[in-house]
């Protein structure tokens, strides 16, 4: 079962940091909208599936250690990079053709 929540929660993750630089754009502006929120809620509890699911598996990361205690903020600043990991992709296939 957690492997099925961690798939699920790596999923969410990544595709809910795909409209990352979008929101980051409205933040910029002061144009704050209420998919704002939902992104990063959505994003929040992705990443804490994906904490808890791993902590079930192998029992990694330990609560209260370093590692559990960058997991949170080490995956957030990683959502920004989703963005560009797909553009790399896309521009890496559109040039195949």
């Amino acid at each position: 079962m957690e492997i099925f929540l961690l798939l699920a929660g790596f999923l969410g993750w990544a595709l809910s940091a795909s409209p990352l630089l979008k929101y980051m754009i409205y933040a910029s502006e002061k144009d704050y909208r209420w998919a704002l929120a939902g992104w990063f809620a959505l994003l929040t509890v992705c990443i804490f599936v994906m904490k808890f699911s791993l902590f079930g598996l192998w029992g990694w990361p330990v609560p209260n250690s370093w590692s559990s205690r960058l997991f949170y903020p080490v995956l957030l600043f990683a959502a920004y990079v989703v963005q560009f990991a797909i553009e790399i992709v896309r521009s890496a296939f559109s040039k195949r053709r």
